[in-house]
């Protein structure tokens, strides 16, 4: 596995190597003609080099590193100006692993942090000071270094180029509004409308704006993305346009270290991306008439983008960012049991906007990059081929199919003219053979009873419950007059449905036969239990 941290810092030896010896050489080239002495230049430099190695190589061992950065004061200023301050920066907002940075693993307790510590021959009782001294860093500043890299690195402590961004940004976001459903994720073609929709929470049971939390997303020209990475930055766990919304001029001289005019001129200028709504339709936009209040209103479908980017985030954390998935699908590719487990959700649809060029579409499309859809499919139902009955086990469980063969057989031989023992036997026979079916359908019913069965629900006698139900498994065995109502009930079956199949062609039974049928289906009476 790629080591980040290794690579940074040695990354970070050459580059400070590198300084040092250039520095140097300027300081000890004077009086060498360069044109004649490239030779001697060149020896020089090895020489400076070798020296400074020495002298920088301890500083810049893997622990003596990472202790030395992260051992700094806490109260570390959002922009940092001194070589160690931007240490510290880089090294917390290195990415470590896809789309986790070191600083948001050590406050997860992400495994990758230990394992590439590890991988550093670092000591337990270190790698530990390292994560939690990296968890007590404010993220906040994070996110304004990333923003202003390029211009912090190369002004050092000066802030004149930054606010002179910021005078930029806000001149900018005239051309910009915030809303909450940007319409080019419905038709990159749309200009309009934009709004920022609002509402109170309500415990409805609906996903919709107001039952969660709406983070803005802004509609502008994607030359002018800066504008919304500026207002989105945190300050004090509030957005910048929050401050900005609320004429808090206060917290940007604080921030920027700017005048009071500076800082009202800054949220004059920005307030205007507030206030600019247009609520026209467009004819990209599908429309659908809806009923309100008994009428109809005209619709036009907009996309949350809000919402939608929360739940890619949500289902990218499950699926891949989280610890535990980290640790699972490690285990599954080694064949191992992961006894925490992990969670996934399959079966995605990954939705693009603007093809090459997601930032033409807005601020929160450019930053995902992609959403997902759900599976919308109905779900699958199991097929069962046993139902446990809620009224009759004979109407419901044992069907008309299973046992009409044995009752026309039964017919044949009570219509015959003649009496002899091999008609008693056969008739015996077929008896015995719907006895055999019944037992047979009844285990396969109380096999399904302890997960079907409900109590609730159920309309069943007695007696039936017992015979049937799992939880009567002990009643079963120790009591009888469950099993005499059921012998009674059986055999009453067997005649009622012979003269209902056959109707007016049926046999009729005399007391004889209907005894007989008793005593046939008592003969198994426990079997029944």
């Amino acid at each position: 596995m790629e080591n980040k941290i290794k690579e940074h810092i040695d990354k970070s030896f050459k580059k400070r190597l590198k300084e040092i010896v250039d520095s140097e050489l300027e300081k000890n080239k004077n009086g060498i003609d360069g044109a004649k002495d490239d030779k001697t230049i060149k020896q020089l430099k090895n020489t400076i080099k070798i020296t400074v190695k020495e002298k920088i190589e301890k500083e810049y061992k893997y622990d003596a590193f990472l202790n030395n950065v992260l051992l700094q004061n806490q109260n570390f200023p959002y922009f940092p100006s001194r070589k160690d301050e931007k240490d510290l920066f880089q090294l917390l907002i290195l990415e470590v692993l896809y789309k986790r940075t070191f600083k948001s693993a050590c406050d997860d307790g992400h495994p990758i942090i230990t394992e590439l510590l590890e991988d550093l021959l670092l000591e337990k009782p270190v790698i530990e000071k390292c994560i939690e001294k990296a968890k007590s860093f404010n993220p906040e500043p994070l996110a304004f270094y990333l923003l202003f890299q390029e211009d912090i690195d190369n002004a050092g402590p000066c802030m004149d180029s930054i606010c002179k961004i910021i005078d930029k940004l806000s001149e900018d976001s005239r051309y910009g509004a915030i809303v909450s459903h940007p319409t080019k994720m419905t038709n990159p073609d749309c200009k309009f409308p934009k709004f920022f929709a609002s509402s109170d929470s309500c415990p409805d049971g609906f996903l919709r704006t107001g039952n969660s939390k709406m983070v803005f997303d802004m509609h502008i020209n994607a030359v002018n993305l800066k504008v919304f990475k500026f207002v989105s930055l945190l300050y004090r766990k509030r957005t910048l346009l929050e401050y900005i919304r609320n004429k808090d001029h206060v917290v940007f001289e604080q921030l920027f270290g700017v005048s009071e005019e500076k800082a009202k001129t800054w949220i004059e200028n920005f307030s205007e991306c507030l206030n600019n709504e247009d609520r026209r339709t467009n004819q990209n936009i599908r429309q659908v008439y809806f009923p309100v209040e008994g009428n109809y209103h005209l619709l036009s479908l907009l996309t949350s983008s809000g919402l939608v980017f929360s739940l890619k985030e949500k289902i990218d954390t499950l699926n891949d960012r989280s610890p535990n998935a980290y640790s699972g699908k490690k285990l599954k590719k080694e064949n191992k049991y992961a006894e925490a487990g992990y969670s996934s959700i399959p079966n995605l649809i990954m939705t693009r906007h603007g093809g090459e060029h997601p930032k033409n579409i807005s601020g929160l499309n450019n930053k995902y990059q992609s959403y997902y859809l759900l599976s919308s499919t109905p779900p699958k139902l199991e097929k069962r081929n046993i139902h446990f009955p809620k009224w009759n086990f004979f109407t419901e469980s044992f069907r008309y199919y299973e046992y009409r063969d044995v009752f026309d057989a039964l017919h044949k031989l009570f219509k015959t003219d003649y009496n002899n023992v091999r008609i008693r036997e056969g008739r015996d026979y077929r008896l015995q053979d719907l006895i055999d079916r019944i037992i047979d359908k009844m285990w396969r019913v109380r096999a399904v009873s302890e997960e079907q069965y409900r109590p609730k629900y159920t309309q069943l006698k007695p007696h039936q419950k017992i015979w049937l139900c799992h939880e009567y498994m002990q009643t079963r065995e120790d009591e009888n007059d469950w099993l005499d109502k059921l012998c009674k009930e059986i055999a009453r079956w067997v005649i009622i449905t012979y003269e209902k199949q056959l109707g007016k062609q049926a046999f009729k039974l005399g007391e004889s036969e209907r005894v007989h049928i008793f005593n046939i289906v008592t003969e198994n009476r426990e079997a029944f239990r």
